[in-house]
């Protein structure tokens, strides 16, 4: 039991650690498109938000 609290736990850094990283590319993402940059080089985004 206690091993798969400590497989658990680290899984679920993992998991948050992927989460924070998705949410700061669509950051920079939204920011990009905001300015523009994405359409100048024929690359149409949309970004929803859940």
């Amino acid at each position: 039991m206690e091993q798969q609290s400590k497989e658990n736990s680290s899984w679920r850094k993992k998991r948050d650690d992927i989460f924070k990283e998705c949410k700061e590319i669509l950051a920079v993402l939204s920011e990009r498109k905001k300015n523009n940059v994405l359409s100048e080089h024929g690359i149409d985004i949309e970004i929803k938000k859940r």
